[in-house]
């Protein structure tokens, strides 16, 4: 395993990204720093009324409450909204990195204390 990867979309001007709820920066200035790889997924015909809008309904599920490192964060976030956006997938080894660290022993040992 090389790392444990932060992922945002970057659309519109912004760098849309789930950080303790649903939030937006100018590109490569949030703290998470600038990115290590940039992955082009492509172009989108939603405009931009209609991403806010599904930005808005995805709260709910991407809040400071509802984050787990394992089973719902950023990179979870990320998939949603790039599918939106393109129909196109994140990166599998993004995507797959928990079921990955979980099958390390170190990982079977945590994974209990990280569900919680």
């Amino acid at each position: 395993i090389d790392g444990v990867w932060h992922t945002a979309i970057v659309v519109y001007g912004r760098e849309y990204f789930f950080g303790g709820g649903i939030q937006s920066a100018r590109p490569s200035s949030t703290a998470y720093g600038k990115p290590i790889e940039i992955v082009q997924m492509g172009t989108t015909h939603i405009p931009l009324d209609l991403m806010t809008d599904f930005l808005r309904d995805l709260e709910p599920r991407f809040n400071m409450n509802t984050y787990s490192l394992l089973s719902n964060n950023c990179n979870n976030f990320s998939e949603e909204l790039a599918q939106f956006l393109t129909g196109s997938s994140i990166p599998a080894h993004i995507t797959g990195l928990p079921a990955d660290v979980l099958e390390t022993p170190l990982g079977a040992m945590l994974g209990p204390m990280l569900s919680q």
